[in-house]
């Protein structure tokens, strides 16, 4: 991981706050990931 790249938390509808372990990468380029506790899949915003 590069030094200037920060850890990012997400925070899904159900309360769940969590480091977004696996990020997949959908056909349109959309980054996504799944909450650990409810399983809703969530976008995953891009850092600019």
């Amino acid at each position: 991981m590069p030094v200037d790249q920060e850890i990012q938390t997400l925070e899904c509808p159900c309360g769940t706050v969590f480091e977004p372990e696996v990020i997949e990468v959908d056909r349109t380029g959309e980054r996504w990931t799944k909450c650990p506790k409810c399983l809703r899949k969530l976008l995953v915003p891009v850092e600019t």
